[in-house]
């Protein structure tokens, strides 16, 4: 039977999902610059009133109020997109700064198990160690990682709701 607690369990899905996160960062750094070139090639159409309701008893906009719908409907869309972006770039530095706090076998046996996705029996040809050994220097690591990315008071807190699974 193994015990986790939520913040293991936290650091393993930002381990398990971090190429992930990085190509997520990269694609919305693409569409925000998309959005940026869509909104900069719209021309700035003069009108008298700016809204997406049919002026002068028509039940359609005129071109000039369609490209000002649009263009305000890309603005309120980059500050989300913004948002999104630099809440996944933030795990990616904390993950970073923390993988650097620990020792190079060990973070590059977590690299391969959890960031690679490599079977143990692979990480421990690589690294030289047996498998259990892998294993252990695996778990003692993320126990670290947990330690560094939530700060200790969180996870004092967080002691007496541990999951437990059990293993075949």
């Amino acid at each position: 039977m193994r015990k986790y607690n939520d913040y293991e369990n936290i650091v393993y899905g930002y381990l398990k999902h971090y190429n992930q996160f990085k190509g997520q960062a990269a694609n919305i750094g693409i569409e925000i610059q998309g959005i940026h070139e869509q909104i900069n090639s719209l021309c700035d159409a003069r009108i008298a009133k700016y809204g997406d309701t049919p002026a002068g008893g028509f039940d359609e906009l005129s071109p000039a109020e369609r490209i000002i719908v649009r263009k305000q409907k890309l603005e309120d869309e980059l500050p989300i997109l913004t948002a999104n972006r630099q809440r996944i770039e933030n795990i990616i530095m904390r993950v970073d700064n923390a993988m650097s706090t620990l020792p190079e076998v060990d973070r590059e046996i977590v690299r391969m198990k959890f960031i690679d996705g490599y079977r143990w029996m692979r990480i421990s040809e690589d690294m030289k160690y047996s498998e259990r050994n892998c294993q252990s220097k695996a778990r003692r690591s993320v126990q670290e990682l947990t330690k560094i990315l939530f700060p200790k008071s969180m996870v004092a807190e967080q002691g007496t709701l541990d999951f437990v699974f059990v293993d075949n």
